[in-house]
């Protein structure tokens, strides 16, 4: 058997206890609940798309696609430093890493810091040992001279860090770094229907609106009048069936005071708010709707490129022009599989590659 496939046997052996035998799982899904980190249903959401996605063939496949099977890393170690904005958002570079033979050291958001280090310790347990770490602490990695570093957050906060991690000799001088700075997705729509209407509804507001694969941006041949008229029902029964934590915010209430002002066209759903026209790409609670071509939507994506995600689109041949990588369809907006690209680079062969330099 090769090292590669005993992998991915030890993950999915841990998976399973993981997702369907063990009571810490329920035990972290309360706590966060009862902490008001994030809604008992979009955790079930993450949770059940973990269990339908991430299988041993699927893990097999991104494992032999990237190379991790012929060249394993050995004796280096990959720091992960989680974000927190959504349930077990750094489920994925978990994988990555003890699919690649890095070791793992994790960094746990304090924004979510009870759903993965179960998951870890069944990891432990499970064939991986000592090749795995993490704490809430980063003080505690002092000295650690990781060999890569894997990031998710603006330009700005990833300076900073990186500046304390070289500080604190947490990573070694010549080590290579993945910043994932994406906030934003897309969505290009040249149809107007109930299930199109359905699966926009679920891609802005799934987890209240948060992560890069949330869409932030519409640009449509309809209008942003048309448009929002349409979208009230399917906003306002999504919302009656997974109310969100949050508020509306002092910010984006000053905004729609603002809009109705001007007059402009605008629709507040609970603590999100539709506009049209302007982005406001600092305030996650704002969607932008614009009338236009693909022609406009790649103007937009342009303007955006650092920032953009993915451009979901209900239509298999539209084509935008320099993005054909980043168009997905919409109602993939929250199940992307396991091996998808944040800031369109694979974790999995990103590490593979770094790991033999």
């Amino acid at each position: 058997m090769k090292k590669g496939e005993e992998r991915v046997k030890s993950i999915i052996k841990a998976l399973d206890i993981w997702l369907n035998e063990s009571d810490a799982l329920q035990q972290a899904v309360d706590q966060t609940v009862n902490d008001e980190l994030f809604t008992r249903h979009d955790i079930a959401f993450s949770l059940d798309h973990i269990r339908a996605s991430v299988t041993e063939d699927t893990l097999s496949g991104w494992s032999n696609k990237a190379g991790a099977d012929t060249a394993p890393i050995k004796n280096k170690t990959a720091l992960c430093l989680h974000a927190g904005n959504l349930p077990l958002v750094g489920f994925q570079d978990v994988m990555a890493v003890l699919l690649s033979g890095f070791n793992y050291a994790g960094k746990i958001s304090r924004k979510d810091p009870y759903l993965l280090p179960g998951f870890l310790e069944l990891l432990k347990e499970n064939g991986f040992g000592k090749s795995i770490q993490y704490s809430l602490n980063l003080n505690e990695y002092k000295g650690l001279q990781a060999n890569v570093v894997m990031f998710s957050g603006s330009g700005g906060s990833a300076r900073e860090v990186m500046d304390k991690l070289s500080e604190m000799d947490i990573v070694a001088r010549n080590h290579k770094r993945l910043i994932r700075t994406a906030g934003f997705s897309m969505a290009y729509l040249d149809r107007m229907d109930d299930r199109t209407l359905s699966e926009l509804t679920e891609a802005m507001l799934r987890y209240e609106g948060k992560g890069c694969r949330s869409v932030a941006l519409v640009v449509s041949p309809f209008g942003p009048e048309e448009l929002m008229d349409n979208l009230g029902k399917f906003a306002e029964k999504y919302w009656e069936k997974y109310p969100p934590l949050k508020k509306l915010s002092p910010k984006t209430r000053y905004r729609y005071a603002y809009n109705k002002a001007l007059g402009k066209k605008q629709q507040l759903f609970r603590h999100i708010l539709i506009q049209q026209n302007d982005m406001e790409l600092e305030n996650e609670n704002i969607i932008c709707m614009v009338k236009g071509d693909d022609h406009e939507c790649r103007k937009r994506a342009e303007s955006n490129l650092m920032r953009l995600q993915n451009i979901y689109t209900v239509n298999p041949d539209i084509n935008i022009k320099g993005f054909e990588d980043r168009i997905a369809p919409l109602n993939s907006a929250q199940t992307p599989p396991i091996n998808w690209q944040p800031d369109g680079v694979g974790p999995l062969r990103w590490l593979v590659e770094n790991g033999q330099s």
